[in-house]
């Protein structure tokens, strides 16, 4: 979702991106793009998008207003996500390599590379822009980095899969979607620590928090749900069923729709 509350939506086995110009429902066009992609971002200004184009091993940069892909970004291994930079003048990337990697958006080069414990699956900005969080779901853990020194700076275990993550607003508390583990674990970004662990019944993947930081959105992604986490009492205060199985969450900028893409092959609108 753009800051202009343009949504595009991965078919994997398509090539395509779908898009939905809000508040419109419905796909208002497409874009050819690589092979199996799995996620896209937005610049600030929500003018271009960076798709992962996990199987061309690149990331593709999509230009928002004629809606066509115009370069490729070539990385090392299967890419899973890429995410700018506030600036707009780098990308973060993670790949089935284990690693991070800064790529310089003007020349496309890799700049420094970060080796993980595990492969990376999700990121979120802090709100001071310099310190990103990076889940592995393969290391049952999320870390911070410092993207100054491109160092991790502390590293928070889930204990299986990590997946889904976010940070909140005023950059206090973690969110981290465990899937094999069934629950979302709750980090003070002051201490470290973790404050609880909320049990969601099921299996969680993506993970949002709400424009108003009141609530946060899980996607069971085998049980066919989305679980709303209420963020004052640390419980599950409604359960939405969306069938097939639900990825990733987005909500514009109001917070009034929330956007639910489905492997099964539709998206699914929550207002």
């Amino acid at each position: 979702m753009s800051r202009n509350d343009v949504v595009y939506v991965t078919q994997l086995d398509n090539q395509r991106l779908s898009r939905i110009d809000l508040p419109m429902l419905g796909e208002a066009d497409s874009v050819e793009v690589g092979l199996i992609p799995t996620d896209v971002s937005f610049n600030n200004a929500g003018t271009e998008a960076y798709v992962a184009n996990q199987f061309s091993q690149a990331v593709g940069v999509v230009h928002v207003a004629t809606n066509t892909q115009t370069s490729s970004i070539s990385v090392r291994g299967d890419v899973f996500e890429a995410i700018p930079n506030a600036a707009g003048n780098r990308l973060y990337v993670v790949t089935n390599r284990d690693s991070l990697y800064e790529i310089d958006r003007a020349s496309g080069n890799i700049t420094r590379t970060l080796g993980l414990a595990g492969t990376g699956q999700s990121f979120a900005w802090h709100p001071n822009g310099y310190l990103l969080y990076v889940s592995t779901f393969s290391g049952g853990t999320a870390v911070e980095v410092d993207t100054r020194s491109m160092t991790v700076s502390r590293t928070f275990v889930t204990g299986s899969k990590a997946q889904g993550l976010g940070v909140t607003r005023d950059g206090s508390e973690l969110f981290v979607a465990d899937e094999d583990l069934g629950k979302v674990d709750v980090f003070s970004l002051e201490t470290g620590g973790r404050l609880t662990s909320i049990p969601v019944g099921g299996s969680p993947w993506g993970l949002a928090i709400t424009p108003d930081q009141q609530q946060v959105y899980v996607g069971l992604v085998f049980q066919g749900e989305v679980v709303v986490i209420d963020r004052a009492t640390r419980t599950v205060a409604r359960r939405i069923d969306t069938g097939g199985a639900p990825r990733r969450i987005v909500f514009n900028r109001e917070g009034t729709i929330a956007v639910v893409p489905n492997e099964s092959g539709y998206v699914t609108y929550i207002r």
